[in-house]
């Protein structure tokens, strides 16, 4: 369990970093992000556009939250068997929710913008690999073992 746990933070962690540069990226000015390789692959075309800010917060800041939430509990439930119990059971819903939404925001991108962001792909690969260590860590915590 430890070491899926561990797993979890890494993913975490550069699922922070990738959402950071994108958040960066929201902000500067178009052309200047190294993913634009075409029209089609383009992250300033879809990080630019009406569908990257939600209520006017940029969906790349909701990536940077809900990444270093995952982080963090990933973190506390390596601690002991009492705080994972605690914890599971958010990373199972934060990772649930990150999957769904990554999904929709792709949907997005290949359906209404008609481009494809390198960084949200990125970002999307991480999640899963979120939601597969997680659903792999076991329903009880109580008892995790030396090393698992």
């Amino acid at each position: 369990m430890r070491r899926l746990l561990f797993a979890v933070a890494v993913f975490a962690l550069a699922g922070t970093l990738v959402s950071g540069y994108a958040l960066r990226q929201h902000y500067a000015p178009a052309g200047s992000s190294f993913c634009n390789v075409t029209t089609t692959f383009s992250c300033d075309l879809v990080n630019q556009s009406t569908y990257s800010e939600i209520m006017g917060i940029p969906v790349a800041a909701i990536g940077v939250v809900g990444y270093v939430a995952m982080l963090v509990l990933a973190m506390i439930a390596r601690g002991n068997a009492r705080r994972a119990a605690w914890c599971i059971p958010w990373l199972r819903a934060g990772a649930i929710g990150g999957i769904v939404f990554s999904l929709i925001l792709t949907g997005i991108e290949l359906f209404i913008i008609g481009a494809i962001c390198v960084l949200c792909v990125a970002s999307q690969v991480l999640m899963f690999a979120i939601g597969g260590c997680v659903a792999m860590l076991p329903r009880s915590s109580r008892s995790p073992g030396p090393e698992s």
